[in-house]
């Protein structure tokens, strides 16, 4: 009997063995983490951003909020070993503001990633504020020029500069055989750096601005300015403005100047600045990243669709800023999942990046964290309609 036991216990033994490893070789099809996460509770780490969700400009940070969501469900498909939790603040699109924000963020909550900040202003502001606490931000939208220099090493951003749309701007301006070139910008950190830059390129080309002038965010009476640009008379003018203040200003600008050629930045790309109307917004021209097609593209824009069908919540649209952010938030978890949440070894991995694959087009930094390259397209309002030009 003693024999039996034994027999019958050996027996046991073996098919507790062979389930295990049926077990072991049925979760072998999924796709495993690097670290056998597979095996283990995922990890959380915290992400951090700070969007522009109320106030005028409130749609840009909207946008935003889309492609972090979209990002959020799409990791939700990795068997990754960490889950993002993403930690959302409102800056109101005012730099105090931002501040307050970032400082709850970073003191209350223990934040040191970010994925992303609404507004140049606000990013440069949250920069100063952020020195010397070991953060990193990586921004998928900021543009302004002089978050090079202000922002410093762990500062990262998937948006082109915009001294190298500026310079684009200027050769296309001389392309066309302008000579009396304007400027008129938003006074902040976007406006006044993007002006500065255009500006310089112009001393290049041997061209001194017959008027440069700035405008309050928000301004309705363009009167003053409009006036400016009646007597300076220029043939080209660049137009440094958000959507919602381009539109009052060129409606303004087209009851007295109909002739002069405009040329505008990216924010004119939105339906803030159509509003003004087909009439208005005709023959302005903007240059505009290069647009990404291809399948990463398509399966995001589906996901858009899917969600959000074709009534999307009011002011947000399937743009830039919703594939920046999904971008941005990506390559930041990827990051984490590699290296892990430590800003230094985040930054490492950054600065060696070459080429990542991005829903926008291949991402790599140079050594100030700006991107190494860019292509850009050229687009006409024409009928109400952005219509890219051949070059």
């Amino acid at each position: 009997m003693r024999r039996m036991n034994r027999a019958h216990t050996f027996v046991a033994l073996a098919i507790s063995v062979s389930l295990l490893s049926l077990a072991s070789e049925c979760r072998g099809g999924e796709q495993a983490a690097p670290t056998s996460a597979a095996a283990q509770p995922r990890k959380t780490a915290k992400v951090g951003v700070i969007l522009g969700l109320t106030g005028k400009y409130s749609q840009y940070g909207k946008r935003m909020k889309v492609g972090y969501d979209l990002a959020l469900e799409a990791l939700k498909e990795k068997n990754w070993q960490y889950t993002i939790d993403l930690l959302v603040e409102d800056s109101k699109f005012d730099p105090a503001t931002a501040v307050r924000a970032y400082q709850q963020l970073r003191n209350a909550r223990g934040v040191t990633l970010y994925a992303g900040i609404t507004g140049s202003k606000n990013a440069v502001a949250v920069c100063a504020a952020s020195t010397g606490d070991h953060v990193l931000i990586l921004d998928p939208l900021s543009s302004a020029p002089s978050l090079t220099e202000k922002c410093g090493p762990n500062y990262f951003r998937i948006m082109p500069s915009d001294a190298l749309a500026g310079k684009y701007d200027v050769e296309w301006a001389r392309e066309r055989g302008l000579k009396k070139l304007a400027i008129v910008h938003v006074l902040d950190d976007w406006g006044d750096s993007y002006s500065e830059q255009i500006s310089r390129f112009l001393k290049t080309k041997g061209i001194t601005p017959v008027l440069v002038e700035g405008v309050n965010p928000g301004e309705r009476d363009y009167s003053a300015v409009v006036a400016k640009i009646q007597e300076a008379d220029p043939d080209g003018l660049f137009l440094l403005l958000y959507g919602s203040d381009a539109a009052g200003f060129m409606q303004q600008l087209r009851t007295k100047n109909r002739k002069v050629q405009v040329f505008g930045s990216d924010n004119l790309s939105t339906d803030e600045f159509l509003a003004a109307g087909p009439e208005v917004v005709e023959g302005t021209l903007i240059v505009l990243p290069a647009p990404v097609q291809g399948p990463a593209y398509e399966s995001l824009k589906r996901a858009y669709d899917a969600r959000y069908g074709k009534n999307p919540p009011e002011g947000v649209e399937f743009d830039v800023n919703v594939t920046k952010s999904y971008d941005a938030l990506m390559l930041m978890a990827q990051a984490i999942e590699t290296v892990g949440p430590h800003p230094s070894e985040v930054r490492k991995y950054l600065v060696q990046l070459k080429d990542y694959p991005s829903v926008s087009g291949p991402i790599s930094f140079d050594e100030k964290g700006d991107l190494e390259s860019v292509q850009y397209e050229r687009f006409e309002f024409r009928d109400g309609k952005r219509v890219p030009l051949s070059r």
